[in-house]
């Protein structure tokens, strides 16, 4: 359901539209400044980060700070930067 970010149907992806709904009430009302997407990875065992282009280095502190606590989280693992097939993806937005 995650590649279905950009235009969710209600019914055939009814949590992505209701998160959607609450993300864009909640920006009205206030500033958002972080949206995590946790989820397991069938091929990357251990925890790391995705986020959304490498451009600003705010979006790598998080994810270091929390590898330098724990060796559950591995930070070479971490990708900044997408490919365009995960344009649609929470992510991307």
């Amino acid at each position: 359901t995650n590649r279905h970010w950009t235009d969710p149907n209600p019914i055939l992806h009814p949590v992505v539209h209701s998160l959607k709904a609450y993300l864009r009430t909640l920006c009205s009302e206030t500033s958002v400044r972080l949206f995590l997407d946790l989820h397991g990875h069938a091929l990357k065992p251990g925890a790391f980060f995705y986020g959304c282009g490498a451009s600003d280095i705010q979006q790598a502190l998080l994810p270091r700070i929390a590898s330098l606590g724990t060796r559950d989280i591995c930070f070479p693992s971490s990708r900044f930067k997408f490919a365009k097939a995960h344009s649609k993806t929470a992510r991307a937005e």
